[in-house]
């Protein structure tokens, strides 16, 4: 079993067991707490059933009944406080700290280079790809700046430019430059990963457009309902559809005036 294919301690933790239950039959949660020197013989199913969650205390206490080496252990440690944390920034540190550890991990094969990651976890680079459509743009890095409200400085601008078309998002002709389709092969978990990082980045200059962008300039409206269950799939169904057909009626590879970003949130408000 390879921890750092997990996003989900709990999941980890259940095939972990079942892995060892296959391996010998006389194993249990009896067992693993005897190993792990945990008060409760039912600790571990607790916690993969969702009952109990791992603490700062019990946390070197399945480290013991895990057998994790130190690269693991690191890696166990920021899972369980990325699931558990409520604190934004405490859960974007951890989310780092995981994506750092896997690009490490020679077990790991499935994995973006350097120059990938970089591009997929920082959502500049991606306003930057588009901005190359805009009417009056200039590859002048202190211009791409003051054109993103100074949210990076210049040398980012400049190192971003660079990195785009190292990783063939963006080539070059002549001084003008060109949006290409680069292909990026990844496991589908750190892609997860990488993707609620930027969703997160993205939601957060959207709360900075709402209190300092003119109305006219922007649409920010919400929507309230009860839904049964069943419904849920169809409702985020439809969300998708829009979103591709809004892509498909709008999206342009002529020069544009402004380059604007959509986030639609649906999520429960109760639970």
């Amino acid at each position: 079993m390879n921890l750092f294919e997990y996003t989900d301690y709990r999941t980890y933790l259940r095939n972990f067991y079942l892995a060892q239950k296959e391996k010998q039959g006389s194993y249990s949660y009896r067992v693993f707490a005897l190993r792990a020197k945990l008060s409760s013989p039912n600790y571990l199913k607790l916690v993969i059933d969702g009952k109990r969650r791992i603490t700062d205390k019990t946390l070197p206490q399945f480290v013991r009944g895990l057998k994790l080496n130190r690269q693991e252990t690191e890696y166990f440690r920021h899972l369980v406080l990325y699931q558990e944390t409520h604190d934004p920034e405490t859960k974007n540190n951890s989310l780092s700290e995981m994506i750092r550890i896997r690009q490490k991990s020679a077990s790991v094969t499935k994995i973006l280079d350097p120059d990938h990651l970089s591009v997929m976890s920082h959502w500049y680079h991606w306003a930057i790809r588009e901005m190359v459509l805009l009417e009056d743009f200039s590859p002048d890095p202190k211009w791409i700046a003051s054109r993103l409200h100074h949210r990076i400085t210049p040398k980012q601008a400049d190192e971003s430019l660079r990195l785009l078309k190292r990783t063939r998002f963006l080539h070059e002709e002549k001084g003008k430059y060109r949006q290409n389709e680069p292909l990026i092969s990844t496991s589908d978990e750190i892609a997860s990963l990488l993707i609620r990082k930027l969703h997160q980045q993205f939601i957060e200059i959207g709360v900075d457009s709402l209190f300092n962008d003119p109305v006219e300039k922007r649409e920010v409206s919400g929507l309230t309902l009860a839904l049964p269950q069943g419904k849920i799939g169809e409702v985020k169904m439809a969300i998708k559809e829009f979103r591709r057909d809004l892509n498909r009626i709008f999206s342009t590879q002529e020069k544009t005036g402004e380059v604007y970003q959509l986030v639609i949130n649906f999520f429960p408000l109760t639970k």
